[in-house]
């Protein structure tokens, strides 16, 4: 007995208290991962780094700790691991004013957010760094002017002309281009597919993040549905991946490719059920939402959602085999449970579904984003979805 007490207390030595401010609670690394990766970082990583900061905590002799303490240890953690991009927003997401700005939409007030309005700056072309300083000085210009209490569009005409003394006329006017592009595209639906190890999940999270959109479904999830509604008697391909299917099940064709490619073709033709039955309710909900996976394979998707001017999609590659290795060795090193060696021992299957995917973009005119620099990749695919979105505006305003 004397050992499970002793035990027990040892287990009750490393819970470590936050206080902030009113009240005690818990340190809890799920929470913490959970507010990394609403601030952009991979979920992966964001445990790391909640393990790294849990660490830390309980090296420490005091059996609390206080709440602006701990986010700037999180802070620092984020720059020593080299996401500086991500502890600057962790930093402008997390450290609040006393005074705030409250802007008025409609019949109801909502606190200003830095946070919100530097993805904003990021998407008409700001630097990170430029975006969370701008957004960071335009709450404090407020607040030192005694605009405590504005409403949207006044909010919009004191960005326009904070952008146009600060960084020129160009990018005043792109934010209030973007800021009608946002009022008159409501639903966004981004259709992102890719082969596996293309890096379309992280892009795609980017883009959610960017385009405020709050909801996102992986193709591999529909997948897994499916398979606990069909028998593998019944879909077989449905229950293997995409890259290994032509091998578990029979599958016509008088050479690999062409079987890799038939099996591919099958399963996304199943999985394609569902896309569509995502967009649609999308469409009829007025739903932003992101789909990305390797089955949102151009030309697949229903005709009559193809050419709707509020459904984009656009496919991610990696046209180099070196970078295309090394995305599954990173994906290996932030999630153990995903064994690059799988990949790599099947990479040529999934680059002849690449290739293909490749072939049918250019014959639906589908574009194409190189990931082989994800910094560039998301600078590009945020500039096809911005000129998208504006293509649409100009339509509707004609």
């Amino acid at each position: 007995m004397t050992e499970i007490n002793h035990e027990y207390e040892k287990r009750q030595e490393r819970i470590i208290y936050i206080f902030d401010g009113i009240s005690y609670f818990p340190f809890s690394k799920g929470i913490l991962a959970k507010s990394l990766t609403n601030n952009g970082l991979e979920i992966e990583a964001a445990y790391e780094v909640a393990r790294i900061v849990g660490t830390q905590l309980r090296k420490k002799e005091q059996p609390y700790l206080q709440l602006a303490d701990l986010k700037q240890m999180v802070y620092h953690v984020l720059r020593e691991e080299g996401l500086h991009d991500v502890a600057e927003y962790y930093h402008l997401h997390t450290s609040i004013p006393k005074r705030r700005v409250m802007v008025r939409t409609g019949n109801s007030s909502v606190p200003y957010s830095r946070w919100i309005l530097a993805q904003g700056l990021k998407n008409i072309g700001l630097e990170p760094t430029d975006a969370i300083t701008t957004a960071r000085d335009i709450e404090q210009s407020l607040l030192n002017q005694g605009f405590t209490d504005i409403t949207q569009k006044q909010l919009q005409e004191f960005v326009s002309t904070y952008l146009a003394h600060s960084f020129g006329y160009t990018y005043s006017k792109q934010y209030m281009d973007y800021q009608e592009v946002k009022t008159n595209t409501s639903p966004i639906i981004l259709l992102i597919g890719g082969a596996t190890g293309s890096g379309k999940s992280t892009l795609a999270r980017k883009l959610a993040s960017r385009f405020e959109i709050g909801r996102f479904v992986s193709t591999d999830i529909i997948r897994e549905v499916m398979r606990t509604i069909f028998t593998d008697k019944i879909a077989p391909y449905l229950h293997h991946s995409s890259y290994v299917a032509y091998r578990e099940v029979p599958t016509p064709g008088d050479t690999v490719p062409e079987k890799i490619i038939t099996a591919f073709r099958e399963q996304a033709r199943q999985v394609m059920v569902g896309i569509n039955a995502l967009v649609e309710r999308a469409l009829r909900e007025n739903l932003d939402i992101i789909v990305e996976g390797v089955h949102v394979v151009p030309g697949m998707l229903d005709r009559k959602y193809i050419h709707h001017p509020n459904v984009f999609s656009f496919a991610v590659i990696t046209q180099d085999e070196t970078a295309h290795r090394s995305h599954f060795i990173h994906r290996e090193n932030e999630a153990r449970q995903r064994r690059a060696e799988t990949y790599l021992k099947n990479l040529g299957s999934i680059r002849q579904i690449q290739q293909y995917l490749i072939n049918q973009a250019k014959k639906y005119d589908v574009p194409l984003v190189d990931n082989e620099n994800l910094d560039e990749a998301i600078r590009q695919a945020t500039h096809l979805v911005m000129d998208h979105l504006a293509q649409i505006t100009q339509e509707k305003s004609t």
